[in-house]
This record gives structure tokens, sequence and C-alpha cells, in this order.
């Protein structure tokens, strides 16, 4: 019971954030795309970051199911953490590739092509900072509408 919980509350969180950060993409380009919205359900950076909102929704569900001194919160809080890290130094070597591309390229002929390049170029500490909240609040959410009612019959 607690794995279906928390997988609809993962594919719940995971919409969510992707429609937040399409509809901030609308609000600035100030147009709708179909093509976009499909990249950006699919693979676009940005914030909120997808991956982060599910983590942190993850292990706030795993906090108020089974307190901070559980020894499965403690594995998701270490999970997490390398996967932050690796997010963050995926942007790093992204950022060094896309300078070493903008010296090949001229940057004003190819301008839409830096526009795609630099929205697959991973998170920024304010993308990860905006799905660690999103996350929190869902999970937060997600357990007092849901939790609340299983946990008696998952934790003793």
């Amino acid at each position: 019971m607690l794995t279906i919980y928390i997988t609809s509350t993962v594919i719940f969180t995971m919409f969510l954030s992707a429609t937040v950060k399409y509809l901030a993409k609308i609000i600035k380009k100030k147009r709708f795309s179909t093509k976009e919205l499909v990249f950006t359900y699919l693979w676009a950076s940005g914030a909120p970051s997808n991956h982060t909102a599910i983590m942190f929704s993850t292990l706030t569900q795993m906090i108020l199911f089974f307190g901070l001194d559980s020894p499965i919160v403690l594995i998701t809080l270490l999970f997490m953490s390398y996967e932050i890290y690796r997010i963050l130094n995926q942007r790093k070597g992204y950022e060094a590739f896309e300078a070493l591309f903008g010296k090949i390229l001229d940057k004003k002929a190819n301008e839409q092509d830096f526009y795609k390049l630099k929205d697959m170029l991973g998170h920024s500490i304010f993308d990860i900072v905006m799905g660690a909240l999103l996350g929190t609040f869902i999970g937060v959410v997600a357990y007092h509408y849901y939790g609340n009612s299983i946990k008696p019959l998952i934790v003793n």
C-alpha cells in the first residue's frame, strides 16, 4: 500500500513540476507550442527541477511516515545528496561545453541552437531549490491528505 501511495505521489509530482515549468515558459515567451510542451515534459531543464521535486516529495513522506531516526530516511537522504551533487556537476560540465561550442560557431547566426543547448544544460541551484520547495510542499500535502489514513496500516 505504501508503494502505491508513494508511486502515485511521485507521478503527480513529476507532472505538476513539468506543468509549472511549461507555464513559466509560456509566460516568458508569450506563445503556446505543442512541440515545446512535449519537450518540456520529456527533457527540458529549468525551474523547478523535476528530479529534485520527486526526491524531496519522497523524502518528506518518508520522514512523516517513519521519523528522522529511521534508517530508510537516512538511506533516502544519502541517495538524494549524491543525485543533487551529480545534477549540479553535470551543469558545470555542460557550461564548459557551451563555452567551447560558442567559440566554434557564430553565436548570432545560431541563436536558436544556443537556446536549445542551454535548455538541456541541467539545473542551476535556483532550479534545485525551487524543485525542493515544490517537492516538500507536495509531500506534506499528500501525506496530510492520504498518508494519515494509511499510516496506521503500515507503521506500528
